[in-house]
């Protein structure tokens, strides 16, 4: 949100030197949809929990075993208003200024670190069933941090998931067949909560036109003084004012995320690469959002890939073999295979040696036959996103 700011206060110079001329301004006639909060709102319960952890300190799986049980113990009451949220329905603020602080989605990520810290507690304790349901309490938690609608939030939203995702990898091979149902279940419940690339394109659509009618109405002295804490050169400022109107960049901004929700719509394979429209605020703006495609990509990949492994766990141990065909988990275990969201096909497996792999193709819609990507995956890597069983 702050480069949008910034590059929207680099044009709104223009209009100090346009202003007398007669200007479209498409914005004045544009209102942002209304928005119903839930009532009662989980965010209520939400905020006391976070009261919490600030008042009681944040609690990360890798302190001392001890510490952490003392811990745990101080948010035993923490914990249940998390629960108690989760069950709700919630809906984060509205987000009405691009300057706007969201100290709120930093305490999802502390109450998804707690979880996962209690998960440790109860594997060493042999409650693999608990275990795992803690770590899936994390993609709940990302479900509801992405309420307001954001990028930010969303991108908060795969941080909490991911959290849980680490943690519950060490926790399948533990479970038993019926537990591995019922984490199947939890996790299919939280992953139905989440809210589709689509939806938070058209949410931070609006917050995005909320912030550039305010800023393009108020032409003002103060844009200078904030262009010159920007410390921007003068030649930066000219090139910026040349061919360019705040109309323009109003329209151009709209024709790019229409373009964005209409692909976030397809699966992440079938997506077509964006043409950016022809407008140097557009232009600063778009590489972020459309690399937002492939972090929600992999998260999606990620989480289904967690389901066969859930599946194939309770496979292994009912039968005494792992799977040879990801067909023999339907429908015991789950009522389809999920879909790769890289490939135009499910999730898939393969026998390496001794080893069996299950695993989606990876961003260049190749299948390396389960060989896993090198480091962390990004959008031009090569290999596969790979689970061993």
């Amino acid at each position: 949100m702050n480069r949008l700011l910034i590059a929207c206060v680099v044009f709104l110079l223009a209009l100090c030197h346009v202003a007398a001329q007669e200007l479209e301004t498409p914005w004045k006639d544009w209102q942002p949809p209304e928005v119903t909060m839930p009532s009662p709102n989980a965010f209520d319960l939400y905020q006391e929990a976070f009261d919490r952890i600030e008042q009681f300190g944040e609690v990360y799986p890798e302190a001392d075993p001890d510490e952490l049980h003392k811990a745990l113990e101080d948010h035993a009451l923490t914990f249940r208003l998390l629960q108690e949220a989760m069950m709700g329905e919630c809906r984060l603020p509205v987000v009405t200024d691009f300057a706007q602080q969201f100290p709120y989605l930093a305490k999802f990520r502390a109450a998804a670190r707690m979880f996962a810290a209690r998960s440790t507690v109860y594997l060493e304790e042999g409650k693999g069933a608990e275990a795992a349901l803690d770590c899936i309490a994390c993609v709940r938690l990302g479900a509801d941090a992405a309420t307001n609608r954001t990028l930010i939030g969303g991108m908060v939203s795969v941080a909490c998931e991911a959290i849980g995702l680490k943690y519950l990898d060490t926790v399948i091979p533990q479970l038993q067949p019926e537990e591995c149902r019922a984490a199947i279940a939890a996790l299919r419940a939280a992953m139905a909560e989440r809210l589709p690339l689509s939806e938070m394109l058209e949410g931070e659509a609006i917050a995005a036109k909320i912030e550039m009618r305010r800023q393009f109405s108020q032409a003002t002295s103060g844009m200078v003084e904030q262009i010159l804490k920007q410390q921007l050169e003068q030649d930066e400022i000219e090139e910026a004012l040349k061919e360019w109107s705040p109309a323009k960049s109003w329209h151009a901004y709209d024709e790019l995320f229409q373009a964005m929700i209409e692909q976030a719509r397809k699966p992440y394979w079938d997506r077509a690469e964006l043409t950016v429209p022809d407008d140097r605020l557009v232009k600063i703006l778009a590489p972020v959002f459309t690399r937002t495609h492939f972090r929600y990509a992999l998260a999606d990949a990620k989480l289904r890939l967690a389901l066969v492994h859930l599946a194939a766990q309770g496979y292994m141990l009912a039968e005494g073999i792992p799977p040879t065909d990801l067909k023999v988990l339907v429908p015991d275990y789950l009522p389809t295979i999920p879909d790769d969201p890289f490939a135009d096909g499910p999730i898939r497996l393969t026998v390496k040696g001794d080893d069996f792999v299950t695993y989606s193709v990876g961003p260049d819609g190749v299948d390396d036959g389960g060989s896993s990507i090198e480091g962390f995956p990004e959008p031009d890597s090569t290999g596969d996103i790979v689970i061993l069983l």
